[in-house]
């Protein structure tokens, strides 16, 4: 069965490359992507069609459109069985192309990362029902991004499956070893985003008693984008009094910093107010680091009922506060079976192969074809 995998998210979200690494034992398999990319290794078949943004805006148009044609002729030459739609860059001028896919595979399948945008508009929705709608399966991480995909979008009931996200095993690298300071460290990391609930974070540290706000740190990490959140975090740290316990980095992190950043966390912080599934809280996993997340139904999911953390009550700062206070105060062996359902978890779901097996067997199911 031959597979072609579209990301236009890579080099920035690495989900689709962890996945192509265990999805090619089962299929035939060409990852679409980028022409900037560059991969790790030469394991993974590439096609590097896809237009990366250029400085002259009419210029770039027109490589865009040229791109879109290029890949086009890739999916009538390359007699694919499957077409498999990871993100893309404009949905008016792609959906159409994933109609046109039809007539060259034998069938379209879309991950559903997020059901709609954060920042949704009307035609945001209507596009993503065509998209939908042309997509002969849906993948989607978790049974609550299922359940509200279908609330969304009745019609799509029939062809959601659930694929777990696995952990990213490639960013494991070595990491220099520090001495700690020894307050126990919590880590939010991403980009900063409303949904994300940092405001939530930082109206907690008042809560919090003086002796634990003396034995702890908080590292808020990512960058910020003002088209994103145009939030004043700074001012909010002063205005809250929360300079004294919380440190925040607003930059791009490189993964070079991954294995030091996540290696110096005790805990991980997820304070969001709504979630169709993180690859954040998977990144805390794959370093095995005990979670604090809201209980939103995605998180209750993926932490298995609160197996690998605390969970507190959404957009309530007393009760993070709450947890944070009972997280210090945990003894090794409490730690210690955080870490163990981690390590369980990833083994059983959250891994690559899993993930593989499971998307293959969906490929053989809708197009009635058998794999390699």
């Amino acid at each position: 069965m031959k597979v072609l995998m579209r990301d236009t998210f890579l080099p920035g979200n690495p989900y689709s490359y962890e996945l192509c690494g265990q999805l090619k034992e089962y299929v035939d398999l060409v990852l679409l992507c980028r022409r900037d990319v560059e991969l790790p290794d030469g394991d993974i078949k590439c096609r590097r069609i896809i237009y990366a943004r250029g400085s002259n805006k009419l210029a770039s148009i027109g490589h865009y459109i040229k791109s879109l044609l290029q890949e086009l002729t890739e999916l009538k030459k390359g007699r694919y069985d499957i077409y498999h739609i990871q993100s893309y860059k404009n949905l008016y001028f792609e959906v159409p192309l994933f109609y046109l896919a039809k007539r060259y595979c034998k069938a379209v399948v879309t991950t559903v990362h997020n059901v709609l945008p954060h920042e949704v508009s009307g035609s945001d929705r209507k596009l993503h029902e065509q998209w939908y709608r042309v997509s002969d399966a849906l993948i989607v991480h978790n049974e609550a991004t299922r359940r509200s995909l279908i609330k969304e979008f009745p019609f799509t009931a029939s062809k959601v499956y659930v694929v777990p996200h696995g952990t990213y095993s490639a960013r494991t690298g070595k990491r220099e070893k520090k001495e700690k300071n020894g307050r126990v460290k919590f880590l939010l990391f991403g980009q900063f985003r409303p949904y994300k609930g940092i405001d939530i974070l930082i109206r907690a540290i008042p809560h919090l008693s003086a002796r634990v706000r003396a034995e702890i740190q908080v590292v808020i990490a990512g960058s910020q984008h003002p088209k994103q959140d145009r939030t004043d975090y700074l001012k909010m740290l002063h205005e809250y009094q929360a300079e004294d316990c919380v440190e925040l980095q607003r930059r791009r992190i490189s993964d070079e910093e991954l294995p030091e950043l996540f290696g110096e966390a005790d805990f991980c912080l997820f304070p969001y107010r709504e979630i169709y599934g993180s690859g954040a809280l998977l990144m805390a996993y794959t370093y095995r680091r005990p979670v604090i997340a809201s209980n939103v139904a995605a998180f209750v999911e993926e932490t298995d009922g609160g197996r690998t953390g605390l969970l507190f009550e959404n957009e309530s700062p007393e009760d993070l506060a709450k947890k944070i206070e009972e997280a210090v105060s945990l003894d090794r062996k409490a730690i210690d079976g955080y870490k163990a359902a981690i390590s369980e978890l990833v083994e059983k779901k959250y891994s690559w192969k899993v993930s593989a097996e499971k998307l293959a067997e969906i490929y053989r199911t809708i197009s009635g074809g058998k794999t390699v």
